[in-house]
């Protein structure tokens, strides 16, 4: 389509109906917010409503994606007769965020400004763009999502009917996704102007693995001074601690290597036994944190807790089958966080521990009463595999993974202290 087109008209009529369709919402939330007054609500979401529609045409696939999400969202409103009252805490946070789209409109236009000062003006502007992006698409809207009220509302139209519910919960849920995806590549980009160009010797393996060493003891600490005296709390701790152990060995193993070394070969004899040891403790983290959660709830749910052994085996000895074809046939597996060809065996060994870890977070996520756990645990889930997937902190990418891991433990810690707390409350009606 684009190359039927002027390309260069194009981007210029764009951004100018981006502009104008971003300031006519954003003037609609203030005139509700600070004068009660809804006369801009619904003709500002017409205007997005067709402004999505016209540049779907044009864009990129991540922009497409977006129009889409936001399509879905404005028409779920129109569709079941969401009242402004309702709907306004909701869509409030989501048209906010258009401010920060008029600084990323601002940026493009100060590429044709030669004035002076234009690094100030641009690096100004830039700032700006950032900080809205920050407060407006990560800050509030994840609070918008947590909030149990939002969850209350939308209920009312939805009645727990499955087409409705699908379509708001992946327009929202999906609209935050790219949010954190879009901020990654803003950290990514920082992250390069900022570490890799003033302080390169801090962006290295080395240093990487060195503190990544000791980082899972912070998830000791978190279960230590959060679980109580419940005996079923003993086996997400003891997975906490087997991890954490298993963790400190293989990464300080790693920062032995890259002493000597730029690359890792997992089939060396120094670094083998301690990469299936960490192997194994995520797994058996993963699986015990499952076993927690369900011995606190309802015993006619716990076959679910076999139902994650069985996962966890597969990917155990599929793991084990590639390693020892490895081994058997001579071959080395070996990792060059430099080279920017895509590391298939990387992939399928991250494959094998994300997705039954995904899959032991979602049978949380169902067994959770909390709309807001829920939510917690769902975003840090996203925030991860983001993390995974843009590396935005480079050869540092990993102590990042290691801080959302913390977070998702302090998480499901939480859930399981709700389950622990619902537990009791259903024992004391029968005493």
């Amino acid at each position: 389509m684009q190359q039927l087109f002027d390309i260069q008209k194009i981007k210029k009529y764009n951004n100018i109906m981006s502009l104008f369709a971003a300031s006519t919402s954003v003037i609609g939330i203030i005139t509700h917010q600070y004068f009660e007054n809804n006369i801009l609500i619904k003709p500002s979401a017409y205007l997005v409503l067709t402004y999505c529609f016209m540049d779907i045409l044009f864009c990129r696939k991540d922009l497409r994606i977006h129009h889409l999400l936001t399509i879905s969202t404005i028409l779920f409103s129109f569709m079941y007769g969401m009242r402004i009252e309702d709907s306004i805490n909701i869509y409030s946070t989501l048209i906010s965020t258009e401010l920060s789209t008029i600084f990323y409109i601002f940026d493009f236009w100060l590429v044709d400004y030669n004035g002076a000062n234009i690094y100030i003006v641009k690096g100004i502007n830039a700032l700006i763009f950032a900080t809205a992006f920050t407060k407006l698409r990560i800050h509030d809207f994840y609070y918008m999502l947590v909030n149990p009220e939002t969850h209350t509302t939308l209920a009312r139209y939805t009645n727990n009917r499955l087409i409705p519910t699908l379509q708001i919960y992946i327009s929202i849920i999906g609209l935050f996704a790219l949010n954190v995806f879009w901020f990654s590549l803003i950290c990514k980009k920082i992250y390069k102007t900022v570490v890799i160009r003033f302080v390169p010797k801090l962006n290295t393996d080395y240093v990487a693995e060195k503190l990544s060493t000791y980082t899972f003891f912070a998830n000791m600490y978190a279960a230590a001074t959060s679980y109580g005296s419940n005996p079923a709390f003993f086996y997400d701790i003891f997975g906490i601690s087997t991890l954490s152990i298993c963790s400190y060995i293989f990464h300080g193993a790693l920062a032995q290597n890259f002493k000597t070394q730029n690359v890792i070969n997992y089939t060396s004899p120094k670094l083998i036994t301690p990469y299936i040891l960490d192997t194994f403790a995520i797994h058996m983290r993963s699986f015990l944190v499952v076993v927690t959660n369900f011995m606190l709830s309802d015993p006619s749910k716990r076959y679910f807790i076999f139902l994650s052994a069985q996962i966890h085996i597969v990917a155990i000895v599929c793991f084990f089958i590639t390693l020892i074809h490895f081994v058997v046939t001579g071959k080395q597996f070996i990792y060059d966080s430099d080279s920017k060809e895509p590391n298939k065996y990387k992939t399928l060994f991250y494959l094998l521990l994300m997705v039954p870890s995904g899959i032991d977070c979602g049978l949380i996520f169902w067994n959770n009463p909390s709309i807001s756990a829920k939510m917690d645990l769902l975003i840090i889930n996203i925030v991860v595999a983001v993390v995974v997937a843009v590396q935005p902190f480079y050869k540092l990418n990993h102590l990042l993974i290691h801080l959302g891991l913390y977070i998702q433990t302090c998480v499901l810690i939480r859930c399981n202290l709700i389950m622990d707390s619902q537990n009791q409350a259903s024992h004391s009606q029968y005493v």
